[in-house]
């Protein structure tokens, strides 16, 4: 008797409606939230410019074209202090010079 039962139950079970079976999957997308995006980025470009050659370059394409008649100065070293919120710099005393 038991063992009707159950092939009863196992029969049942298996033939049940479609509606009891877990709902489909939502659709897969790739919306990612912009400041994981963002995060992302940030890490593929400091993965590809780990010497932070590029790190001026926005600022760089913001400066006037050179030109012959005013001569252009190029301060380089002191790298080392960037980043430490040192307030005395060599950019803070500049001058011009004659």
């Amino acid at each position: 008797m038991r063992l009707i039962a159950l092939a009863t139950l196992a029969t049942t079970l298996v033939s049940a409606p479609a509606a009891a079976a877990d709902p489909p999957a939502p659709e897969c997308g790739t919306t990612l939230d912009p400041q994981v995006a963002a995060g992302q980025a940030e890490a593929a470009r400091r993965q590809a410019d780990w010497g932070q050659l590029l790190r001026y370059r926005d600022e760089n394409l913001k400066l006037p074209a050179a030109s012959a008649k005013a001569p252009r100065v190029v301060f380089i070293g002191d790298s080392i202090t960037e980043g430490w919120n040192v307030a005395d710099l060599a950019p803070s005393r500049l001058e011009v010079l004659n």
